[in-house]
């Protein structure tokens, strides 16, 4: 089923979404949307600020070491581009693919700042959270069109984009609370 559906995507390529996807891939392209996000949560959260883009930040790094360095070489499952004759227009990447690290991290970043965005308005939320979502969806889905990573690579990628955001989010919360809580009954 796996090798089906990266065949049936994969196979649907034209040079319009190939260029697409491959901007898609490419990290300097959400430039913009990363410092609108961060216009927005400073505007929103002033005092709490820090601790979010600390939040984002340990949140990515331990998503994208984990991935890269403990789970793909414990699965070492090769990417499909070097196993099979796919159209790789961006190149193949590293040997291992499961789990996709553009997926673990796009999705890592959207239900981490999900916590935040909740607290907005219901227009502003829906909008900051579609944006987010669609973003996440759509980095996960380039993944598999250009060939390098097996639909199963990006949903547990995602799978675990989303457990190590709560789990970080948990922990990040936890200790700015505990610190202001110290502050205070030390003053």
């Amino acid at each position: 089923m796996d090798e089906y559906w990266l065949i049936k995507i994969n196979s649907a390529h034209t040079p319009f979404w190939d260029t697409f996807m491959i901007g898609v891939a490419n990290k300097w392209t959400w430039t913009p949307l990363y410092l609108f996000l961060s216009v927005i949560l400073i505007v929103k959260f002033r005092s709490e600020a820090l601790k979010i883009f600390i939040g984002v930040a340990v949140t990515i790094a331990f998503t994208d070491v984990l991935a890269a360095r403990v789970i793909k070489p414990f699965f070492s499952r090769s990417r499909p581009c070097h196993v099979m004759e796919l159209h790789t227009p961006s190149g193949c990447g590293g040997i291992y693919g499961f789990v996709s690290n553009h997926a673990a991290n796009t999705f890592a970043l959207f239900t981490f700042l999900c916590q935040y965005f909740l607290r907005f308005s219901q227009i502003w939320r829906v909008l900051l959270i579609g944006t987010l979502l669609i973003f996440a969806f759509v980095n996960a889905y380039s993944r598999v069109y250009l060939g390098v990573h097996y639909p199963t690579d990006v949903i547990f990628g995602a799978i675990f984009g989303i457990f190590s955001a709560i789990m970080v989010g948990f922990v990040v919360n936890r200790l700015f609370s505990n610190n202001r809580n110290l502050l205070r009954n030390t003053s």
